[in-house]
């Protein structure tokens, strides 16, 4: 079930996914109809409807970190709307374990994502004019981060 917030030109959707009920993040900005996804776990079905109802741009798929289970989606929706992910570097060997640890620990197949840039501790996003800040968080996973979006953080 998807639950939406929303603070002043933004919207923020939640949609739990997967077995684990992973939250996957779809920002939306209503002026501009930019939007970015944020840990697009395993329901392409359920994120595509969502995107699809702002009626803009996606324009960034951020994760918080690599585990199979935030990137299940990504190398679907990376190719359908042409946006490549993005994640901290120290997590690129996970990103790229993904299809085997899914299979592993939830039989679940993930699809291979091919479209990926990584970034140091220093990045920061945009959406709808507006800063989003990296900031590093490891423990989880070395590669681990937060996204502070004004008065949102994603972790």
């Amino acid at each position: 079930m998807t639950e939406t917030h929303r603070l002043g030109d933004f919207e923020v959707h939640r949609i739990p996914t997967g077995r684990w009920k992973e939250n996957c993040y779809v920002v939306h900005h209503s002026p501009s109809g930019d939007q970015l996804a944020i840990d697009p776990g395993a329901d392409l079905e359920a994120i595509v409807p969502v995107v699809e109802a702002g009626g803009g741009t996606l324009r960034h798929i951020l994760l918080t970190h690599g585990h199979y289970d935030h990137v299940g989606a990504v190398a679907d929706l990376s190719e359908r709307y042409g946006v490549p992910c993005h994640l901290h570097r120290k997590d690129k060997r996970l990103l790229l374990h993904a299809p085997m640890y899914g299979m592993r620990w939830d039989k679940k197949k993930v699809r291979p994502i091919k479209q990926f840039v990584t970034y140091e501790e220093d990045a920061s996003f945009e959406l709808g004019g507006v800063l989003l800040e990296v900031v590093p968080c490891p423990g989880h996973t070395l590669g681990g981060v937060t996204y502070g979006f004004g008065a949102f953080a994603f972790t």
